[in-house]
């Protein structure tokens, strides 16, 4: 019996002594990092590995932060236009022309004749006149103007001196009657007029230079950072009166009045009245000429959005940075497709990062820059940044 219990024992530990043989050479050639990795575990430690292969240890992550958003806006940015100048032309033009026509009154013989002429503008229409040729003249030739005796004389052959038209009588569309006085009891005769070159003329107001449209533009970034809005300008006033200056933003009026010239205006425009993208600045008078100078935008925008964060170092790494045996590394990653440009501060050190459309991803050595105990992480933007994280790891 003592025989086959040893003989037992002895299969027993040879089993268990295969087994190990087995498990050795099955670690030996397994590939390195697998080895790597599976002996690490066995000895309790635990390892991240990031994109560029390099392996840091999690307790090693000094600090991070995700999903920040910063905008670059701090100081009043100002806009400039071009300068303006605005004056009234005024031209004498033909309102109507007639065809020569006859007036005659007799016993047997009676002709008279109405006319038709419209005033577009009443308001830009001034120095109204009715003018007219007489080839034959016989009795006293009378006007009337919407029912109203305009000119009651014996008229000469020739041209007739202009005849003013007040404004007042005027409407949209007038009536002129022409007529001859009777020839009594000479029943023999008539009066009689030839009237040739017939017309009205006015002097016209062209509006068209006493308005001016300037464009600026706002981004996505300034329309939602902005705060207020100021329109800056110097109205030179020229020549004998001027009339009322009226400015509007997007067709929204923000001053009315007769300036002062050569004063400087900073008219505050309410930020509602602006829109992401195009925005129109409309300068327009209704007399006289102005030149309108240093016209400029002024934007204040709320405050910028630094970024800033303080993480400690611990005797022990410090020594180990100092002696080379770990470094310290500073990992930005960005979202969104547009330019990323901003600096970072590590403690009193400033640097920069300016990242392409197509690049995500900044990583910058600090290890000189790391004090020992307490440190501090600051990020000015540049640019608006949409950033997904920030870490500061030991590598």
């Amino acid at each position: 019996m003592r025989r086959k219990a040893q003989a037992g024992g002895s299969q027993a530990a040879t089993l268990v002594l295969i087994i190990l043989l087995l498990i050795i050479f099955y670690i030996l050639f397994l590939p390195p990092d697998v080895r790597e990795e599976l002996l690490d575990e066995k000895e309790g430690k635990t390892t991240t590995t990031t994109s560029d292969s390099t392996t840091v240890l999690q307790e090693d992550v000094l600090m991070e932060e995700t999903d920040i958003y910063l905008s670059p806006f701090e100081e009043a940015e100002q806009k400039e236009l071009p300068n303006v100048y605005l004056f009234e032309i005024i031209n004498a033009k033909e309102v109507a022309t007639f065809n020569p026509f006859i007036i005659k009154n007799g016993w047997f013989d009676k002709e008279f004749n109405n006319l038709t002429f419209t005033i577009e503008d009443m308001e830009k229409t001034e120095n109204i006149l009715l003018s007219m040729r007489v080839t034959e003249a016989r009795g006293t030739l009378t006007i009337k103007l919407n029912g109203i005796v305009l000119y009651e004389y014996p008229a000469k052959i020739g041209d007739i001196e202009p005849i003013k038209i007040d404004k007042k009588y005027l409407q949209d569309i007038n009536h002129l009657e022409f007529s001859v006085d009777g020839v009594g009891s000479r029943f023999w005769r008539t009066n009689e007029y030839k009237i040739e070159r017939a017309k009205i003329t006015a002097d016209i107001t062209d509006i068209s230079k006493q308005k001016s449209r300037n464009i600026f533009t706002l981004s996505d970034s300034e329309y939602d950072n902005l705060e207020s809005a100021k329109l800056n300008f110097v109205p030179s006033c020229e020549g004998g009166k001027v009339g009322v200056l009226d400015i509007l933003v997007n067709n929204r009026e923000i001053f009315s009045a007769v300036p002062e010239c050569n004063d400087i205006y900073r008219q505050p425009m309410p930020v509602g009245l602006l829109e992401e993208g195009e925005n129109y600045v409309i300068f327009q008078t209704t007399k006289g000429t102005y030149t309108i100078q240093n016209i400029r935008i002024e934007l204040d925008y709320k405050e910028s959005q630094r970024w800033k964060y303080g993480f400690d170092v611990s005797d022990d790494i410090y020594d180990n940075i100092i002696d080379g045996d770990v470094d310290v590394k500073l990992k930005i990653k960005f979202k969104g497709y547009d330019e990323k440009r901003g600096d970072f501060m590590i403690n009193d050190r400033r640097d920069n990062f300016d990242l392409e459309e197509d690049e995500y991803s900044f990583e910058q050595d600090i290890s000189r820059w790391i004090e020992e105990d307490s440190n501090t992480i600051t990020i000015e933007p540049k640019t608006e940044l949409t950033i997904d994280y920030i870490r500061v790891e030991l590598v």
